[in-house]
């Protein structure tokens, strides 16, 4: 069965979004991460998104902005799968994209398998805690930005009881950002 993989920039204090939501803190110069990500990207077919994140993404990646900004990653978002999980949102209207109302285990083991690759997450905080707390993600790949914001928006808000994680890479940037890959342990691992 294919993999769900988490993808988000994080601060040192732990937060994935500022007090206001936003992500500008996040370090945009980093062509060695582009690099990275190009060779190390592996088989993913699907990005999974909750509504929030979504409709930041589908209201940059696919426009001339996010094309300057990123033209890689403009691409593989734009073309690629995305499902989105909300029960409020009603369309979705950026190229090959599906809403599904619950996030639940029947669901995602229905998205995982209708793939032809892996799934990876980006942003998405809710998705990513409930996923987490029902012991759905494979793989989280963070990349730690220097930065303290001091207040914000937690990637892994308060969850019912710890999970423990195996490093699997570091890879220091230039820039000052370090990406971090962990996968969870399974009972009897620890």
């Amino acid at each position: 069965m294919h993999k769900i993989l988490v993808f988000n920039n994080v601060s040192m204090d732990g937060l994935f979004s500022d007090s206001d939501g936003g992500v500008g803190w996040a370090k945009r110069d980093n062509e060695e991460l582009t690099e990275y990500v190009k060779q190390s990207r592996g088989d993913i077919s699907t990005y999974m998104f909750g509504k929030t994140t979504y409709q930041m993404f589908a209201g940059f990646w696919p426009t001339p902005a996010g094309k300057a900004a990123n033209p890689y990653f403009a691409k593989i978002l734009t073309e690629g799968r995305k499902v989105v999980f909300s029960k409020s949102l009603k369309r979705a209207d950026w190229e090959n994209s599906v809403i599904e109302p619950k996030a639940d285990a029947t669901t995602i083991g229905r998205v995982r398998k209708s793939n032809n690759g892996d799934c990876l997450i980006f942003g998405s905080g809710t998705l990513v805690r409930d996923l987490t707390e029902k012991g759905l993600i494979d793989e989280y790949q963070l990349v730690l930005n220097p930065v303290i914001l001091g207040s914000g928006r937690p990637l892994f808000s308060p969850l019912p009881k710890s999970v423990e994680l195996q490093l699997l890479e570091s890879k220091p940037f230039k820039n000052g950002t370090v990406l971090l890959r962990y996968q969870p342990l399974k009972l009897g691992e620890r």
